[in-house]
C-alpha cells in the first residue's frame, strides 16, 4: 500500500489539488503496478511564512517579486 506525501505551499484551489491527486495516483498505478484502491496520498499545505527557501520565507520571496 503506497503512501505518497506531498508538501507544498498553500494557495492552490481544491480543483488543482484534486487534479494533482488524480495524476499522482495514475502515475503510481502505472509505475508501481499497485491497485488504485491501495494508493494513499497525503497533501500537506504549508503557510508561506512557514516555508523557508534559502535564507528567506516563501512569503518574503513572494512579496519581493
Amino acid at each position: 500500500m503506497p503512501i505518497i506525501t506531498i508538501s507544498m505551499v498553500e494557495g492552490r484551489t481544491p480543483a488543482q489539488i484534486r487534479a494533482m491527486i488524480q495524476a499522482v495516483s495514475d502515475a503510481a498505478v502505472n509505475t508501481l503496478d499497485a491497485p488504485l484502491n491501495t494508493i494513499n496520498i497525503v497533501v500537506n499545505e504549508i503557510a508561506p511564512s512557514h516555508w523557508g527557501a534559502g535564507d528567506a520565507t516563501v512569503a518574503e520571496l513572494q512579496a519581493g517579486s
